[in-house]
């Protein structure tokens, strides 16, 4: 069907610009970090039903934890990086 109304845009993959997977996974690392919730285990690997925080660089590579989601935000935004919540 060629309706104008739901014609949807397409682009070129001739346009694209190529980069390659090293390149793509550091992508965005000097500008953002990730934090992410995570549960805590205890020495024996059992669930504590506590949870904690979790930051990672744009490349997943892991930078550190915090207590809560504010101080883990502030750590972020004290190295100068955008944090970015994950779920």
């Amino acid at each position: 069907m060629n309706n104008p109304e739901n014609h949807h845009h397409r682009v070129s993959p001739a346009g694209a610009v190529r980069i390659s997977k090293q390149d793509f996974a550091r992508w965005g690392s000097d500008v953002a970090a990730y934090i992410k919730s995570v549960g805590i285990v205890d020495q024996d690997g059992h669930d504590t039903g506590a949870t904690a925080y979790a930051i990672h660089a744009a490349d997943g590579r892991h930078m550190g934890n915090a207590p809560t989601r504010d101080l883990a935000f502030a750590a972020v935004i004290r190295e100068g990086l955008e944090p970015v919540s994950v779920h």
